[in-house]
Formats: C-alpha cells, sequence, structure tokens
C-alpha cells in the first residue's frame, strides 16, 4: 500500500536471494525501471507498475521465478516485463492498460472513476486488519480491493465530486442535475437496490452505457424474491424525463405483486441502455411495472428472461393511464405465466403506449398476448 515514485539511482524495487510481498503498491515514474528480482521468488500482487522512465516493469534474473498476479503492467519503455519472465498480460488476472489517474501533474494519484484498475485485484484477497490504502482509506471498498495504492470509492458523484460506497448515499446526498456514475461492479444489499431518487432530477449510470460490455458488468443485484421483495428502483415521487438511469444491468429482482426490476407509479423517467433480466412479480411487471399516469421513456434497452408467476406484463406491464414510449429496444424470452396476458408487454386501462423500432420474439402466455397485449388501451 506504498507509493513509490521518481526514484533516479536503479530501479524502485530490488529483490535479491530472497521471496518478500510486493502487495498493492503503485509503482511509476522511477527512471531505471519498476521491480528486478534476482536470484528470487517473491509474490507481486495488485501493484500499478507502470511508465518507469527508460526501464522496464517487472524483471526476472539468474533464476527468479517470481509470482505476478492480479497487478497492472502498462507503458514501460523497456518492456513491461523482461528477461527470464514472460509477458504476464491475461494471465492469472495480470492486465496492460492505462492506469487512468486523477492528475500526474499535481502528483494525484488517485483512480479516476472509469480507471480499469478499480475492482480489478484479486478477488480472493484477505485484509489484514484495519489495512488501508497510501492515502489512508479502508481497503475493499467496491466488490473487490483495487489494483495499486489507491481504493477507489464504487460511486461517484462527477459533478460534485464526492464518492460514496452505496448508490442511495450518493442519491440522497445529490442535487437536481447531478451525475452519478457506477464503477464496474456488481453491487449488493441494503441501499444498492429499492433505490429511491426521492423526486430528484438527476442522472445514474455505468461508467459508459455505449459499451455493452461494461454495461453488462455493471449490475444492480437486488437479491429479491416473491417472498423478499427487493427491486432496483421505486420511483414514486413524481419524477420527470431528467430522471433518468442509464447503462447498467438490473437483475433479480423480486416484487411481492408489482415491479420486480422497476416499479414507476406516478412518476416518468427515462430508463435507457439498461438491460433488465432475470426479474420476476408474482402480479404486474416482471421487468418493469407502470401505473397510474407513469409514462417513462425507455429506450435501447434489452428487456429479457423477466415473468409474472400469477398475472401480466413479464416484461413491461402499464396500467391505468400509463403510456411509456418503448423504442429500440429488444424484449425478449418474458413470460406471464398462468392463465394470463403479455408476455412481453401488456397494457391495460387506458394506457396509450407507442412501441416501435423494437424487437419483441419468444415471449410467452398462458393466455393472451404472448408478445404483445393491449386491453381498454
Amino acid at each position: 500500500n506504498d507509493m513509490i515514485k521518481h526514484k533516479t539511482d536503479g530501479t524502485a524495487i530490488r529483490i535479491v536471494g530472497s521471496a518478500p510481498v510486493i502487495r498493492g503498491n503503485t509503482i511509476t515514474e522511477n527512471d531505471n525501471g519498476g521491480i528486478t528480482c534476482y536470484d528470487s521468488t517473491p509474490l507481486i500482487l495488485n501493484n500499478i507498475v507502470t511508465s518507469n522512465g527508460t526501464g522496464w516493469g517487472i524483471a526476472a534474473q539468474n533464476g527468479s521465478v517470481p509470482t505476478v498476479r492480479y497487478n497492472n503492467v502498462w507503458n514501460n519503455p523497456a518492456g513491461n516485463y523482461r528477461y527470464e519472465i514472460s509477458d504476464q498480460t491475461g494471465i492469472n488476472g495480470n492486465i496492460s492498460v492505462f492506469s487512468n489517474f486523477v492528475d500526474v501533474e499535481n502528483d494525484d494519484y488517485h483512480l479516476n472513476y472509469n480507471s480499469e484498475c478499480i475492482n480489478a485485484g484479486d478477488p480472493a484477497y484477505v485484509l489484514e486488519g484495519d489495512e488501508t490504502d497510501y492515502y489512508g482509506d479502508g481497503r475493499v471498498l467496491g466488490q473487490y480491493v483495487d489494483i495499486g495504492a489507491d481504493e477507489a470509492f464504487p460511486v461517484w458523484n462527477i459533478v460534485s465530486g464526492s464518492q460514496y460506497e452505496t448508490i442511495q448515499q450518493a442519491v440522497d446526498g445529490a442535487s437536481n442535475a447531478d451525475e452519478i456514475v457506477l464503477t464496474k461492479m456488481t453491487y449488493q444489499g441494503a441501499e444498492n437496490r429499492d433505490i429511491d431518487f426521492g423526486g430528484k432530477a438527476i442522472t445514474v449510470r455505468g461508467i459508459d452505457p455505449n459499451d455493452p460490455d461494461i454495461v453488462e458488468a455493471t449490475v444492480i443485484d437486488c437479491e429479491g424474491s416473491l417472498s423478499d421483495t427487493h427491486r432496483g428502483f421505486y420511483f414514486h415521487n413524481m419524477e420527470g424525463s431528467n430522471s433518468i438511469v442509464e447503462g447498467f444491468t438490473v437483475t433479480n429482482g423480486g416484487g411481492k405483486y408489482e415491479g420486480g426490476g422497476m416499479f414507476c407509479v406516478n412518476s416518468s423517467p427515462t430508463i435507457r441502455k439498461c438491460i433488465i433480466i432475470n426479474n420476476s412479480s408474482e402480479g404486474r411487471g416482471g421487468g418493469i411495472y407502470c401505473r397510474n399516469d407513469s409514462s417513462p421513456i425507455i429506450s435501447n434497452c434489452i428487456i429479457s428472461e423477466n415473468t409474472v408467476t400469477r398475472g401480466y406484463g413479464g416484461g413491461i406491464c402499464c396500467w391505468y393511464d400509463s403510456s411509456p414510449i418503448v423504442t429500440n429496444c429488444i424484449i425478449n424470452s418474458n413470460s406471464a405465466e398462468g392463465y394470463h396476458h403479455g408476455g412481453g408487454i401488456c397494457c391495460m386501462d387506458g394506457s396509450d403506449v407507442v412501441v416501435s423500432g423494437c424487437v419483441v420474439s419468444g415471449n410467452y402466455a398462458g393466455h393472451r398476448g404472448g408478445g404483445l397485449y393491449a386491453y381498454w388501451c
């Protein structure tokens, strides 16, 4: 958990005839290389080794056999790995990418919110007591330990600059027009589900909504069931189109009766570039339920494998004058079980829904409207 930088005489760390543990450090901008091993067997774990002068990242000589795991070794002019150690990129969790420090010119080596070093350390890492990072923050604030000397918070308000441990903390601390970014990980437990915007016009998004791999890897796991109700988002404070969720996956929501993944009542948020998958409800809206004049904009989403066990609208259910606009979505493999309607989308009681540019396929209803069902609409 150290910062080793700007060394001008020799490599940053030199290991001779020994077997130390080198863990959780940032080793950067040293003139003659990062780590050199002679006749040694060190464990090199969770380190950033980058941009070291004219030297290399990690070098092994004289029969050295280092164990190299979950490091980011990048942009070392003489080679990231040298002599008797082959390139370890892609092996044992090692990566080779731009570390994305906040501001190197002003000596700020915190990780930026979109750094690929966040949550990329050894998933089996065990803390040693009250272990802290170089800056004094606790380790493993997110899902996994970070690579390098800095441990970043998982949720960022990129307008105010504040950082948080949970999504709801960030939402509660936000002001209108703020933008909250979720780093790439799986979010579970209290304050990372049943998220309530409280009427705020804010954005909650993944780090890159246009990258499908990041959308798939940024997951709100609701851990809900029909007997233990939890969903991803609960909009009920007249939120409008400037209340935005974007660029992540919502899964394992279980709504006792309404809205397994998301529930909108008297609210019309914007839901875009999300994956709503494998959520369930007993009665209405396995994926998304819109009720009482709720007309969200749902665009460029994948709504798949959601289920209502005894009701309506496996993917999306619209009821009581709720008229969402659903565009450019994939509505696939959702189901309304039993003697019920609308496997993909169910519209009831004055809901003037617009569905355009969508793929509606492979959905199932026990009674009517496997793909789409509209009644009194």
